[in-house]
């Protein structure tokens, strides 16, 4: 209740702040875009250090994201918007050979978001446009666990983030631009619930601060001024 609480009320000093500066300015434009991302990597699961490289187990992990968005350009450098984020993530791993007994097991998980962004773009007048931009949403996470196709483990995970991206905006044409995004840090903080085939079902909360330059975090993308 109180993270709903939190995000009606700044989706309210979102709206108030969207229209105190559209009154200020004739510089108006819409703005529908959309940013995609995959990321794959192999082995990537170390048992004694990343440093040594030394897998316990052969394994591949997917990432795809995709996160559509609407905004307006308020003025010459700030954008309002609201956007929404799909990600999927596929972890398999292959025959561990320090578990008895040997099995294949996979990962899956799903999340779904929903946030508010202010980007401030910093060189409008050029054809290629530095941006920063913050962000907050709340997410819904869904993963499994299975072992030779069993599910074993079940988590449902809620949770806000707090960050910041930034990236350059290339003017294609006059309505259309081309983007690269990267997620720089972030802040988490959320709950979540563990099922087991074992029917042993704990909850617990989370939060942690980090930088979020990798892979996984860079979006190509698109948009075009309506």
């Amino acid at each position: 209740m109180k993270k709903l609480t939190l995000i009606l009320a700044l989706a309210t000093l979102f709206q108030v702040a969207y229209a105190q500066v559209e009154t200020e300015t004739h510089h108006n434009k819409n703005i529908l875009g959309g940013g995609f991302s995959f990321y794959t990597s192999n082995n990537d699961i170390f048992y004694l250090s990343p440093i040594i490289a030394f897998s316990n187990t052969d394994s591949k992990t997917t990432s795809f994201g995709f996160s559509p968005y609407f905004g307006r350009e308020i003025t010459t450098h700030t954008t309002l918007g609201l956007k929404v984020n799909y990600n999927n993530m596929n972890i398999k791993k292959y025959k561990n050979r320090y578990s008895q007994p040997q099995h294949n097991s996979k990962i899956s998980s799903n999340e779904l978001g929903i946030g508010i962004f202010a980007r401030y773009t910093f060189n409008p007048e050029n054809v290629a446009n530095l941006f920063v931009e913050p962000y907050f949403s709340y997410n819904k996470v869904n993963s499994k666990n299975k072992n030779e196709n069993i599910l074993t483990r079940e988590y449902d995970v809620n949770y806000v983030r707090l960050g910041i991206d930034a990236g350059v905006l290339y003017n294609v044409s006059k309505i259309i631009r081309v983007s690269l995004r990267i997620g720089v840090a972030d802040y988490v903080n959320g709950s979540r619930m563990l099922s087991s085939q074992h029917n042993d079902n704990e909850s617990n909360d989370f939060s942690h601060f980090s930088t979020a330059l990798n892979l996984s975090n860079v979006f190509f993308g698109f948009e075009i001024k309506l």
